[in-house]
This record gives structure tokens, sequence and C-alpha cells, in this order.
């Protein structure tokens, strides 16, 4: 009998006496989630993990050794951004690494390696030059996105940026969002903080209105604030959801603010006046299943503003018509998903899931099906 554990070990039992035959020792901090012999008993395969990479390892029964060793990496995918001219694609996972990618082939560009925690969010600048990453240690990295060289690392959190970085259209100014309770705008050029955004709660998401001037975030409770981008004067306070706000959006014209929450529910806002103009639910439609997590983490307007797009732990993406409110499109059994983002032309949608697995999807297409 083989026996995998979470103490990293595999252990060989002879089932007669009870007794061990040998421990087969897997790499310290691997937690061994299946073992399975070959059907002439020679040869054991075991599967484990350390929760970034996935490691399958084949074992000689007799001897005890390791006759091949298959890993992966399947790092959290917590955040997809687009380049402007839509030939890259960026990724922030658990491994700490940026990942680039080319969107046509899907081959791996480049890996950004700086951080020391996982990357929770990446943002282009309006030009393409520049990327931004922000860390679960706290803090947020600028890259030139041609050579992959580090042009600096931004402190001024004392908790984890989970809410991430965004640009302001003109790409002087760089939000970034912690659970400090804090917003603050940096100046991209000098690196200097510009203003900081205090809040009563942390905050789990952000973006700037089309024109710079506003900037949204949604909190660890059911609130999203409209704050003065510029003198840092709060604006307004809409409620509605009933629970965390875990993605805010602004339509391409600035009118309609979209916001996510863990309630499954997203919102459609009045920028100017905060009215609510619609409650879209397509997230809440399992909600009595034990194993469901409604949690909206992701949402954005395609380029022209008459789809949303957005994903949740229900395993679903969800295209919705903005002025109608219905949904055009229900994408299931894709994964637990975090991140959505439209490219610029609106016919491509990418989606990142916390499996590890990135979607480039054909937008016309999944419409027209």
């Amino acid at each position: 009998l083989a026996s995998g554990s979470y103490d990293d070990t595999v252990i060989l039992w002879d089932v007669r006496s009870r007794e061990p035959l040998a421990t087969l020792e897997e790499r310290k901090w691997q937690s061994v989630y299946s073992v399975a012999f070959s059907p002439d008993g020679e040869t054991l395969v075991t599967l484990s993990s350390d929760y970034t990479v996935y490691t399958v390892i084949i074992w000689d029964v007799r001897s005890g050794e390791q006759l091949a060793t298959l890993e992966r990496n399947y790092g959290h995918i917590y955040s997809v951004a687009f380049s402007p001219d839509d030939e890259t694609l960026a990724s922030g996972s658990s491994l700490g690494t940026v990942i680039l990618w080319d969107v046509h082939s899907g081959e791996r560009l480049a890996a950004l390696d700086g951080h020391t925690g996982p990357v929770l969010s990446v943002a282009f600048s309006p030009d393409g030059e520049t990327l931004a990453s922000s860390s679960f240690n706290g803090t947020v990295t600028l890259w030139d996105v041609r050579s992959g060289e580090m042009l600096a690392t931004i402190q001024g959190h004392t908790h984890e940026v989970n809410c991430g970085v965004a640009f302001s259209p003109d790409g002087e100014t760089l939000a970034s969002g912690s659970d400090d309770q804090t917003v603050i705008l940096w100046d991209v050029r000098s690196r200097e903080k510009l203003v900081t955004l205090g809040h009563e709660w942390g905050v789990l998401s952000m973006a700037f209105s089309p024109d710079g001037e506003t900037l949204a975030s949604g909190l660890l409770k059911p609130t999203v604030i409209l704050w003065n981008a510029r003198s840092g004067e709060q604006l307004a306070t809409l409620e509605g959801h009933t629970d965390t706000v875990g993605s805010v959006a602004f339509s391409p014209d600035g009118e309609t603010l979209a916001s996510g929450s863990w309630d499954g529910i997203v919102i459609l806002w009045d920028a100017r006046s905060g009215e609510q103009l619609a409650t879209l639910e397509g997230h809440t439609e399992n909600i009595d299943s034990l194993a469901y997590y409604p949690n909206v983490d992701s949402v954005a307007f395609s380029p022209n503003g008459e789809i949303l797009a957005s994903g949740s732990w229900d395993e679903t993406v969800i295209l919705w018509d903005v002025r109608s409110g219905e949904k055009l499109v229900r994408l299931e059994d894709v994964g637990f998903v975090s991140s959505v983002a439209f490219s610029s032309d609106g016919e491509t949608l990418a989606t990142g899931e916390t499996g590890g697995e990135i979607i480039i999807w054909d937008v016309d297409a999944l419409i027209s099906d």
C-alpha cells in the first residue's frame, strides 16, 4: 500500500504486517496529493505541490529511486493586462514573477523577476513603454517593457498592495491601493508621493476615470468611494452592495461606473450623480451550493462601452449588454476568475484564473455563438 501525506512523504506499507517498508522523501514543503501504482507494480507515480509548483515523480518501487521528475509552474494568476498596441499580455502570479506573453502566438516573451512576494496587479502605461506591478510585500515596481529592466521600486504602503496599480490616462500619475486603508498617487517621473487618499477600510479595487479627474475605490466593505484625483477630495460614497467590492471600472466615456462585489452582484452607477442604474445578478445562480463562491473579482468595459465583462469565483465569465443589462454570453467552468481585460480594439478578451490558466477569447465569436 502507498500513502501520500502533507508531511512531504510517501510511505510504502506491508499490508499483512502493517509495517512501513520504505519512506520516499519528497522535497521540503511538498504536500503529496495523489499516488498510483503502475499495472505491473514496478513503478509508483506521485503528484505533489508546494502550492506554486506541481510535481509529478515516477519512482522505482523496489529501490525507492526517482526515475523521472516533471514540474510545471501553476502559480495563481492574479492580474492580466494588454499592452496598448495589443501585441503583449502581462500577467502577475503567486510565484512573484511578471510574465510577458505574445498575444498572437502565446509564446512567453520575458519573465520579470524582482518581487519577493506574489504579484497582485499589473498595468501598462498609456504609451506601453512602462509596466507597473504591485506585490504582496507592499511594494510597487516599474519595469522597462522593451528591455525587461527594473526601473524602480516604490515603497510607501505598510501592507500588501492588493488593490493593485493604475496609470492615469496621461501616464503621469500612478495610483496604488493597499490593505493599509490608503490609495497613494505617485508622480511617475520622480517617483514622489503626490496625494494619499485615506479610507476607513482596506482598499481592494480602484480605477481612474477616462479624463483622469476622478478615482474610484472599492473597499473591504460594501462601499465605493469617488475621489478628486488631483486634490484628494472625497466626492461621493456609493452604497448598494452587501459585501466587499472586489472590482471597479469606468466606461470609456466616463459616464458609467461598474462595481463587482463578493455578493456576486455587478452594479452600474451614474458616475456623475452616483445614482444606481442597474443591478446585474448572473453570478448568483448557484448561491445555495456549499462549494459556491460568488465573488466578482474583476469587471472590464469593452472599448466601445457596449459590453461589460465580469469574472467570478463561481468559475464563470459573463459578457453583459451595458444598455439593456442582459446577459450576452455566460462562459462556464473557466476556474476561479480573478482578472478580465479587453484588447484595445475590443475583439479579444483575456481571462486569468487562480489555477494559473490564462485564456484568450474571440469576443465576436462568443457573441455570435
